[in-house]
């Protein structure tokens, strides 16, 4: 019975220790699993700061770019439309210049033919108060011939 009870005292002691070492494993494991997946983690996470960072500077770089292409842009269009009603300020007051030399000439023709007329009406009263004096009738003298 002795025997019996060392045997069975040896088997618990070996299975405490068996156990121990097991639970030793498992807690070992278990804990390289939590720092393989903390630092798996830790991993993706520097990873996607990195791409966050990389998409950022893009962004940054390509609004940068727009601004400037922007920028051009509307100069371009302030220059153009400058460059633009200056030859169009040029063109218009030619043609206004043009236009005003057509008018004087057109009104210098209209004031002298108002003129000319004008002096041929003078010219008709000045013959018909010539003629009555002479007291005739188109053009045969009335009072004489009775």
């Amino acid at each position: 019975e002795a025997n019996l009870l060392a045997s069975i005292e040896a088997k618990r002691q070996s299975l405490e220790e068996r156990l121990e070492a097991r639970r030793q494993e498992v807690e070992e494991d278990c804990r390289r699993k939590a720092e393989e997946g903390q630092a798996k983690f830790q991993e993706r996470q520097v990873r996607i700061y990195a791409q966050t960072q990389d998409w950022v500077e893009k962004k940054l770089d390509d609004h940068s770019k727009f601004q400037e292409h922007h920028r051009n842009s509307v100069q371009g269009g302030k220059d153009f439309m400058k460059a633009r009603s200056k030859s169009m300020g040029d063109l218009t007051k030619k043609a206004q210049e043009k236009w005003k030399s057509n008018y004087d000439k057109l009104m210098s023709n209209k004031n002298q033919d108002n003129n000319d007329l004008m002096q041929k009406h003078e010219n008709a009263r000045i013959r018909t108060e010539e003629r009555m004096g002479l007291k005739l009738k188109c053009a045969n003298d009335v009072h004489s011939f009775h």
